[in-house]
């Protein structure tokens, strides 16, 4: 990953943009599913946040027809869960792999950064002293910068 795609996230990171809009990761710009979640698949979902947010009423969204590549070839749709957990929203995006639905590798690293942080990304004001202080939390952000660049789709 060049230094420059690096700074750009890290810009972006620091902009102020609320994480739970931007830049969380959007859906696919690949239309819609054309069959609605089955009853299965909404039991599956909301059990997958559940062990991320117990207790969390979660809106499910219209799930997407394929996915990001770098979800992998088995990915055939992702579906973004928002709920409110103690007054805050809070956001999962899955993805269908091999026929189940699971956390998305892209919201898992970023989720993991928060619980680094103790907050969200765009309430912390030294975000830059602490990745240069906390090697977990550089590692984390690394491989997110580079999850996000191994795509053709965000190196134009």
């Amino acid at each position: 990953m060049s230094i420059g795609n690096y700074i750009f996230i890290v810009l972006i990171l620091l902009s102020g943009a609320s994480w739970g809009k931007f830049p969380y990761e959007a859906l696919p710009d690949t239309g819609l599913r054309s069959e609605n979640l089955t009853d299965f698949e909404v039991g599956e979902i909301t059990r997958k946040v559940d062990g991320v947010y117990p207790g969390v009423i979660v809106s499910i969204g219209g799930s997407s027809e394929g996915c990001k590549c770098f979800e992998g070839e088995n990915c055939s749709s992702q579906v973004v869960a928002n709920g409110m957990l103690g007054g805050n929203p809070v956001h999962v995006t899955l993805s269908r792999v091999g026929g189940e639905w699971v956390l998305s590798k892209e919201w898992k690293l970023r989720h993991e950064i928060e619980v680094l942080l103790g907050k969200p990304v765009d309430k912390v004001r030294d975000f830059r002293e602490r990745l240069r202080k906390n090697e977990n939390l550089r590692m984390a952000f690394i491989e997110l910068s580079k999850l996000i660049n191994s795509c053709s789709e965000f190196n134009n």
